[in-house]
């Protein structure tokens, strides 16, 4: 393994310690309030970070089980919605999401070889993905998540509720 295919492995799997640290930028007393029309709540944005490990879960294993499959697509908008986001507890699903992070970590560093860096996987939107790409966006998906809940928190700074 390259020192860059390391990096992305480690990087990866830290986002299960991202994912748990998520809560605290999610004051409890803000956490249905909205920064501005038609975004997201910091409570819908942590449930997101479940559904989505929960799909990345599935994704990794069709990647690297496979042939080039077409990766499962999902609506975000309309889980949010018909999933009742805004009624769930955050904090076990944060929970649940750290969990399956470190697992599908635990599952990459056990079976990748260096084929394994070689396979691709069709995303519906997207297009070809390999191993590389699939780390790297569910490394950005954490911490793109990580930085929105900082711009709501700030845009609700001394907003009382």
């Amino acid at each position: 393994m390259t020192p860059e295919q390391q990096e992305l492995l480690d990087r990866f799997a830290d986002g299960a310690e991202l994912i748990r640290s998520a809560a605290a930028l999610a004051p409890l007393e803000q956490l249905d309030r909205v920064s501005a029309p038609g975004e997201w709540s910091a409570r819908q944005v942590l449930v997101h970070l479940l559904d989505s490990e929960i799909v990345a879960a599935g994704r990794f294993r069709q990647l690297l089980a496979e042939d080039n499959p077409t990766l499962y697509m999902y609506q975000q908008a309309g889980w949010a919605e018909h999933l009742a986001y805004d009624a769930v507890d955050p904090q076990p699903a944060l929970e649940l999401a750290a969990l399956l992070r470190a697992d599908t970590a635990a599952l990459l560093r056990r079976v990748i070889s260096e084929a394994s860096w070689l396979r691709t996987a069709q995303h519906p939107v997207r297009g070809p993905m390999d191993l590389a790409a699939l780390l790297t966006l569910y490394i950005g998906h954490v911490e793109g998540h990580l930085a929105q809940l900082r711009a709501i928190n700030q845009a609700l700074r001394g907003v009382v509720a």
